[in-house]
């Protein structure tokens, strides 16, 4: 039996009681659990003249591929490569190991490494750089002998979370099956994330998470948690949510997710402050797309932003309680809901702006206080119409209620050929929409065409009658006639 030295690069110089694991990789199957070399594997020593250089003697004859692990005093994995063995006294030379979720293949050594993606990290709203990362595969992970590294993930998110620590950014990561298609992570009970700022991602919709059993597939009451990427169903249950967020958790942040026919509600949000639902697709819910309704608690500053929310059997986005105030609805696509929004009686302050609301058997049920709305895109007509509501100017009162009435005086119309066969010209046309029977009514003021040859063009009306029941108008010369359904304003 031949002692193998095995010399990795990669790693920060200095560092002590480092442990070199190898695990063997067969031609088919999964990565074998057990240690290859000992029971707890092979010291690594820095080599002093190559510093950042680690050696370890492998005594064990071993041949072929294998993973190899290091690990530090404390059992943190440190970095991870593949070495060949060859049960010879010839090193095993390893240049390239992993760092947690990254291969240095630049040959940057670990801290020069960390350094760079820091960097990386710095340019982005918020870095992902901290903490330990944690795999789960729901087709080929186990949570009995996985280790929760990309190579032996778990097989449940609830494992990884209890292998996480509070506060320090720790990332679950979801594979997808390797085989590819679709990846299931059935779950037997409510997930239960409880440590705060937690981030769990996955890597698109064929990652599902699901149970096998009623209740609500996440149930958040930590602080700053994340889920992003991936697609979540109830299994049964009149209680059952997508996710739940209670208990005052703040700062939870829900962003592309696919949360899809909950058997309640596809998001809940049961007592917690500034949270932000965003780039979601919530459809089908039983009773409510978004649901706040923090009767026993605070749910307020809450964002509701970009998502696309249909079909749900209640509300499409329900502001529900006293508590349930000062929220954000904005720019979502809310559609085929019984009611797209709904505030009702207590709660305050909630802005609706900016959403397009499309054939919902009522678009918006306000029963709230101070409600704003404004730029809301409601699917009336063919064209859909601008909702607004403006209480102040400037902070001034008076300036919106002066705009109100000028809107007033703006008198829209349609010129029409057919009612009396008239034929408009340059200085005289009829309008249908338009039957007051006031002789000069409208004289000395302006008429601007918005559609049709004289667009943009405006004179001034000099004669006005009523004739065969509509209205016909006499102006100073335009360039040339209107046709038939030309539209245009009277100011």
């Amino acid at each position: 039996m031949a002692t193998t030295p095995v010399i990795l690069d990669g790693l920060q110089t200095g560092q002590a009681g480092l442990l070199l694991k190898l695990y063997a990789i067969p031609t088919a199957g999964t990565p074998d659990p057990t240690i290859a070399n000992g029971a707890g594997g092979d010291a690594l020593t820095e080599q002093s003249n190559a510093l950042g250089w680690y050696s370890a003697n492998v005594t064990e004859a071993l041949t072929g591929l294998h993973r190899a692990v290091v690990e530090s005093s404390g059992g943190v994995v440190l970095a991870q490569g593949y070495v060949r063995m060859a049960d010879t006294t010839d090193p095993v030379f390893e240049v390239s190991v992993e760092l947690p979720g990254i291969t240095d293949t630049l040959g940057i050594s670990g801290g020069g490494l960390t350094r760079v993606l820091d960097g990386i990290e710095f340019t982005r709203g918020q870095h992902t750089v901290a903490g330990s990362t944690f795999y789960v595969d729901g087709t080929g992970g186990n949570d009995a002998t996985g280790d929760g590294t990309r190579a032996l993930p778990w097989k449940t998110i609830s494992k990884a979370h209890t292998a996480c620590t509070a506060n320090v950014h720790d990332q679950i990561i979801l594979l997808p099956n390797a085989a590819g298609g679709p990846t299931t992570i059935t779950e037997s009970a409510t997930i239960a994330i409880t440590k705060n700022y937690v981030q769990i991602r996955g890597p698109g919709r064929d990652v599902e998470v699901t149970l096998n059993t009623s209740g609500n597939v996440f149930d958040i009451t930590a602080n700053g948690v994340g889920l992003s990427g991936f697609r979540v169903t109830t299994f049964s249950g009149a209680t059952s949510a997508g996710v739940e967020i209670s208990g005052g958790a703040d700062y939870v942040r829900l962003f592309k997710l696919w949360i899809e026919s909950s058997h309640r509600d596809g998001v809940r949000i049961n007592v917690g402050n500034r949270c932000e639902i965003g780039d979601c697709y919530i459809v089908n819910a039983v009773r409510d797309g978004v649901r706040i309704d923090s009767g026993a608690g605070s749910g307020e500053y809450n964002r509701i932003t970009d998502n696309i929310i249909k079909g749900a059997g209640g509300s499409g986005v329900n502001m529900q309680g006293s508590d349930a105030s000062r929220c954000r609805i904005h720019r979502n696509l809310i559609r085929n809901n019984v009611v797209g929004i709904t505030i009702a009686s207590g709660s305050a302050e909630v802005s609706i702006t900016d959403n397009r609301l499309v054939a919902n058997a009522t678009e918006i049920s306000d029963s709230g206080t101070g409600t704003l709305q404004m730029w809301n895109y409601l699917a009336t007509d063919t064209l859909g119409v601008v909702s607004a509501d403006v209480q102040q100017i400037d902070g001034s009162a008076l300036a919106a209620s002066n705009l109100n009435k000028s809107a007033l005086q703006i008198l829209a119309g349609t010129v029409d050929t057919v009612t009396n066969t008239h034929t408009p010209t340059t200085t005289e046309f009829q309008a249908d929409d338009i039957v007051e029977a006031t002789t000069n009514h409208f004289l000395h003021r302006w008429v601007f065409f918005t559609s049709g040859v004289l667009f943009q063009q405006a004179r001034e009306i000099t004669g006005y009658a009523q004739v065969g029941g509509i209205g016909q108008f006499t102006t100073n010369a335009f360039t040339e006639a209107p046709s038939d359904n030309d539209t245009f304003i009277v100011v």
